[in-house]
């Protein structure tokens, strides 16, 4: 049975381990500020903030709660839009909405409020990027985002011009939580029949060994939320992976980077922005940071699909994954690890540890992304290119593509032909046709196959055109 800190108050509600958090909030806790809009954590009415600790502190995160296990919760904070302030009392964030109009119908609001209020509980100075950042995954119905900005903005200006205090941001039982989380640190972990939270890479070990395809594994669970609400699937045990703290670093070496398996997105983009920028900006155009903030690269890889955003520019960069189960470990190729549709190199008794990225040195990396919006949607066909140079002439070159197979595929002939060539345009247009020849795409709801086929010649000369705009030309 989950138990939790909601809105400052201890709580344990007894629930099946497949209902949602939001499932919970809006049914047996009785709090219907929280929306429920499309279900599969795309319009971000269902935000709430989950605290957890982190070392000393308290990381804040908005999420949504569409996707998020109730069990997952277990021993952390929950904040609703009902332990935000009151009609008679507003709190900071509610006010500065209020006062810029930016409340119309309503729905969405309490997900806005959530979002605004994370951000300034880690934040209270955030830049103007990091405000349309936190507000990223909230769909205004009624158009409002201008005014969603600016009562942020005003808020900001707020606090630093002392309207409003630091403290007056934070509501006013959250010590005294942060305290008891700090004490717990993390430890208290759920168990029940249907669901279980290893804190050991050896207990995740064990526990595989006895379920094997029994188990499904989750850290944010973000995809088997949707494919439960979609096309009723119904894990038989859960095992989150997300207790086990071994799992959660990033380890970054002279030559390689190490992402454990229980890393979210979110956390992972930064650590990558001065180390890898092309992959940190790859996760930034992925889902919103809503989401970002439960996913995984692990995740993303492990779930196989043909239009992973992540899995391109892992393929180019020659990156594996580190398996283990109760026989010991092996290393695979990330190209060799995905062997068909939603399908992975991966015994029922083993799982993914970790997913290790050489560093690219010297190298121009690149991604590009087909879709109907330039961020926060699925792509129609997503590639990614390496290219190493030996003077003025290709040296190295590894193309990937999503969308247009079962899974990512590389197009080894497109790169031959790069190969110890200088790169011109009409190269780069005979490996377009190459890379357009060598791809079996076919047609669905984000295009037909001729048009993917179409996209991926383009996508070469986006490749081909972004490396002018670096480089001037010349390597």
């Amino acid at each position: 049975m989950p138990a939790f800190w909601l809105n400052g108050q201890w709580t344990e509600v007894e629930v099946d381990p497949d209902r949602t958090l939001l499932e919970v909030i809006r049914g047996p806790l009785g709090l219907p500020g929280t929306k429920e809009g499309c279900g599969e954590g795309d319009c971000g009415a269902c935000t709430v903030v989950i605290g957890s600790p982190e070392g000393s502190r308290v990381r804040y995160r908005a999420v949504t709660s569409c996707l998020v296990p109730a069990w997952s919760v277990h021993g952390r904070l929950v904040i609703t839009v009902e332990g935000v302030g009151t009609p008679e009392n507003l709190h900071p964030v509610q006010q500065a909405l209020l006062r810029a109009h930016a409340v119309q119908c309503g729905y969405c609001t309490p997900g806005v409020v959530m979002s605004l209020l994370a951000l300034f509980l880690d934040n209270p100075a955030p830049s103007d990027e990091e405000i349309r950042a936190a507000l990223e995954g909230n769909l205004c119905r009624c158009t409002g985002y201008a005014p969603i900005r600016d009562a942020a903005e005003s808020l900001r200006a707020g606090i630093a011009g002392g309207t409003w205090s630091r403290e007056q941001v934070r509501p006013p039982w959250l010590g005294e939580v942060e305290e008891a989380l700090r004490e717990d640190g993390g430890r208290t972990r759920p168990e029940g029949d249907r669901w279980k939270s290893p804190g050991t890479p050896g207990e995740v070990d064990r526990l595989l060994a006895v379920l094997g395809s029994r188990a499904t594994l989750v850290n944010g669970a973000t995809d088997v939320q949707v494919a439960r609400r979609v096309r009723g699937i119904r894990p038989e045990v859960w095992v989150d992976l997300s207790r086990v703290e071994a799992l959660r670093e990033v380890a970054i070496e002279e030559d390689r980077i190490r992402v454990g398996a229980a890393v979210r997105l979110e956390d992972l983009r930064r650590v990558l922005e001065p180390v890898l920028p092309p992959l940190a900006e790859t996760i930034r155009t992925m889902c919103s940071r809503p989401v970002r903030h439960l996913a995984t690269l692990v995740g993303n890889l492990v779930n196989a699909s043909p239009v992973a955003d992540t899995v391109p520019m892992l393929m180019v960069l020659d990156a594996s994954v580190r398996i283990r189960g109760i026989r010991g470990s092996r290393v695979v190729p990330v190209s060799r690890f995905l062997k068909g549709y939603r399908t992975v190199d991966r015994a029922p008794d083993e799982w993914v540890e970790a997913v290790e990225i050489p560093r690219p040195a010297g190298a121009f990396l690149h991604f590009e992304k087909a879709s109907r919006r330039r961020e926060l949607d699925i792509a129609s066909v997503n590639s990614a290119l390496l290219v190493r140079w030996d003077g003025d002439r290709v040296a190295e070159a590894r193309l990937a593509f999503g969308g247009v197979a079962p899974t990512t595929v590389l197009c080894p002939g497109a790169a031959e032909r790069l190969r110890g060539r200088p790169w011109t345009r009409e190269i780069a247009e005979e490996a377009a046709a190459i890379a357009a020849s060598e791809v079996t795409p076919i047609g669905d709801v984000r295009g037909s196959a001729e048009y993917r086929r179409r996209l991926v010649h383009h996508l070469v000369l986006a490749h081909f055109r972004a490396w002018q705009e670096s480089f001037g030309g010349a390597p």
